[in-house]
């Protein structure tokens, strides 16, 4: 398992140490869990899985909502993609 990984469940177990929003916990847990099925599945650790976890993740808050329309959808899962790529972007290997 890589770092990230590591890192977004130490930050989960903080939120949710400190009572975080309900939906703030499944993004986190989520993602990692995206992130990490994606790595093993595909047995290469890259931005692409970054993408694809930050893209359902997004998706999928959305639709936690009670009123999600089509274009709510669209533009979380492209705000989640922005996320996850600005963090794989921050803590690459180039920095480590």
């Amino acid at each position: 398992m890589g770092s990230r990984f590591y890192l977004f469940m130490i930050l989960f177990h903080v939120l949710a140490s400190l009572h975080a929003q309900p939906r703030l916990r499944l993004a986190i847990g989520l993602y990692s869990g995206i992130t990490y099925g994606l790595q093993e599945a595909r047995g290469a650790h890259d931005w692409k899985n970054s993408v694809v976890a930050g893209a359902l993740t997004g998706a999928a808050l959305v639709l936690t909502c009670k009123d999600a329309s089509h274009e709510q959808v669209i533009h979380c899962a492209i705000t989640g993609v922005a996320l996850s790529t600005a963090v794989n972007l921050l803590t690459g290997p180039h920095l480590v």
